[in-house]
């Protein structure tokens, strides 16, 4: 059942690499990379359920396309066909061989920084290991792939429920089942047969550590996944493991019932797999019914699978029920051989639960109680071997290594003390050099928006006033007595155009609508200004963001940095059209400027800021705001800030 189980999570990761996205080369036009992409992908599926293909002529196809994804660039191909590869091993039972290429396949993931594919890799190298009676190795490679998960819990429910069978195996119920809800926490993320397991173990570890009272729960979700959709595998466990519940409460005829209608459920497919565990609770229940004959017959043909397949948790019980069978039977000379046989599986088991125990205490870095469980078993040692006479050398070494380590614990205490005193200065010094920059910064923007507004004053206005002195000059007549109405005409129009650049100068100093309705009427205005020019198109949106009125000094800064982001794209982007978006949600103000113009290159713009980029950074860090920048060439330019107004 255990293998079984492991085959349907090997599936899922199989699964979950074909769900990933694979860009190839970017030499090659887009739909060639997408048509060989398909290709490639297609014929790895295909290759997978082809049932005729003999072992070296399915390997080989799965090789060339390895080869032909590494010259096409498709990484996330070329570790499918390392997981292909290594599943059909691990399915053939030969996991020294499916443990090589998932191992290959986990070095060439992590050199790609294919965090999803490692992930998988080192779970699946975990089953091999705990099918190889290695559960110890297995634990270390389930606590990799669930770090390299990324704390997102649907992508390691696999591992997570792999360790949880671990401890239920060796009766450690507690972490089974915080496991087991671990694996849980994704949800409907998580594969359906998945979630089922996980339940079933926590559903196995309240019967066995006597909080049946809690099983209800368990139970209830059960039977909800297998109304959803129904899986004969699952099924056929919640029957064995509710009959052996039955059994020992004292209702063997109902875990009979059970044991057969679990019979039913087999196939083809799986009877290897589960059968075996049903033959054994299908024999206790005979027994308990005392057909020891019946009983005889069912354990020999859990016995025979047990063996081939090489379950040894599986062969250990099925041993220890062999024995219960022939005392049943007065048959104590067979009853003591098989349980001798038990006896040597169950002390092998022993030791590997002490071996995961400490591996686990290493993960969860219990530092200081590992260290005196490891002690404490040296010394049960040395007294065994009758080494008595070293105790005290033991002693003297422990006092001594505790006084040397306290000393240097004080001296390194003391270095750590200074060293963060200096960090704390040196932090200081570049919180004040930042400061210093900031506001230099803001001053030469300051100054930048000064000497604009002189050269719009004497350049626009003052040449405009000029303009309408003389026009005035020349709209009398000759004679000094009349007006000439067309010359009078002309410099009225002309003082309207004075008017109006004079109020577009105060405008942009401080926008009124600023003042009156707020920034996202400014903005809107703004907008409108640049639509009407004719040299943009901008669309602007406002989003739970009209009533947004911050103090004076605030709005004015968000105002400028949007400005500012409009004029590069109108002197820079060479765009056809530009989005501004101004939303609000709790206490933070998004503001995001998109164009279509022609991009660049974030790398060589990080080492050449101008005075623009400058500006539009201080003023972000002026209110303590956040600013992210994506762009390329030929593919416009995005720029989000995000302020919090309470800060």
């Amino acid at each position: 059942m255990k293998k079984y189980i492991l085959v349907l999570l090997l599936a899922i990761t199989v699964s979950a690499l074909y769900g990933e996205s694979d860009p190839g080369r970017g030499n090659l036009p887009d739909d060639q990379r997408i048509a060989d992409s398909i290709r490639i992908d297609s014929f790895i599926r295909a290759t997978s359920s082809n049932p005729d293909l003999t072992e070296a002529v399915r390997i080989q196809l799965f090789k060339e396309a390895g080869v032909q994804s590494n010259q096409k660039g498709f990484r996330r191909l070329e570790a499918m066909t390392l997981m292909e590869i290594g599943s059909f091993y691990f399915n053939a039972d030969n996991y020294d061989s499916a443990r090589v290429f998932f191992t290959k396949g986990f070095e060439f993931a992590k050199q790609h920084k294919l965090d999803r594919a490692a992930c998988n890799f080192t779970n699946n190298i975990g089953s091999c290991y705990l099918l190889q009676n290695k559960p110890a190795r297995a634990l270390q490679f389930y606590l990799q792939a669930i770090d390299y998960a990324r704390q997102d819990t649907a992508l390691s429910a696999s591992a997570l429920l792999n360790v949880a069978t671990i401890f239920c195996d060796l009766h450690q119920y507690s972490k089974a089942i915080s496991y087991s809800e671990i694996a849980l926490r994704g949800g409907d993320k998580v594969a359906p047969v998945v979630r089922a397991s996980a339940h079933l173990r926590i559903l196995k570890s309240l019967y066995k550590s006597d909080r049946a009272a809690e099983a209800p729960a368990q139970i209830a979700a059960i039977e909800e996944l297998l109304q959803a959709g129904d899986n004969p595998v699952i099924r056929a466990q919640f029957q064995v493991l509710q009959g052996h519940h039955l059994l020992e409460t004292g209702f063997s005829q109902k875990a009979d019932l059970l044991a057969d209608a679990a019979l039913g459920l087999l196939t083809d497919e799986n009877e290897d797999y589960l059968s075996a565990e049903i033959y054994n609770l299908k024999a206790m229940t005979q027994l308990a019914l005392h057909n020891t004959k019946n009983a005889t017959l069912y354990l020999a043909k859990a016995l025979a699978i047990a063996k081939k397949k090489g379950e040894w948790m599986l062969l250990r019980d099925t041993y220890f029920n062999m024995a219960k069978a022939a005392e049943a039977g007065k048959q104590f000379e067979e009853a003591n051989r098989y349980l001798h046989l038990y006896e040597e599986l169950k002390d092998k088991t022993r030791g590997e639960e002490v071996a995961v125990l400490l591996n686990t205490l290493e993960s969860e870095y219990e530092t200081e109680k590992r260290s005196r469980q490891i002690n404490q078993l040296q010394l049960e040692h040395s007294l065994q071997e009758g080494q008595i006479r070293q105790k005290n050398l033991i002693n003297y070494a422990l006092i001594g290594a505790l006084i040397i380590t306290a000393g240097l614990s004080l001296l390194l205490y003391r270095i750590y003390r200074q060293k963060q005193q200096l960090q704390q200065r040196m932090i200081s010094e570049l919180e004040k050099d930042r400061e210093l920059d900031i506001t230099r910064s803001i001053l030469l923007g300051q100054e930048e928006e000064r000497k604009r507004l002189a050269k719009d004053l004497h350049d626009g206005l003052g040449g405009m006033l000029s303009s309408v002195k003389f026009a005035f000059q020349r709209s009398k007549a000759t004679d000094g007595a009349s007006i000439n109405e067309t010359r009078y005409t002309h410099a009225s129009d002309l003082l309207d155009q004075s008017i109006t650049e004079l109020r577009r100068i105060a405008h942009n100093m401080i926008p009124e609508s600023l003042a009156k309705y707020g920034i996202a009427a400014a903005i809107r205005d703004y907008c409108t200004s640049i639509n009407k020019s004719g040299e943009l198109k901008v669309v602007f949106q406002s989003m739970n963001a009209d009533d947004v009125k911050p103090d004076l000094t605030v709005s004015n800064t968000i105002f400028r940095i949007v400005q500012e982001l409009l004029n590069n794209v109108l002197r820079h982007a060479q765009a056809q059209q530009a989005i501004v978006q101004l939303s609000r949600e709790s206490n933070t103000l998004s503001i995001t400027v998109e164009d279509d113009g022609r991009g660049f290159d974030l790398s060589v713009s990080a080492k050449e800021d101008g005075m623009g980029w400058c500006n539009i950074r201080n003023r972000v860090k002026f209110l303590k705001g956040q600013m992210d920048i994506q762009s390329s060439p030929g593919n416009g330019t995005y720029v989000h800030v995000a302020i919090n107004l309470k800060s």
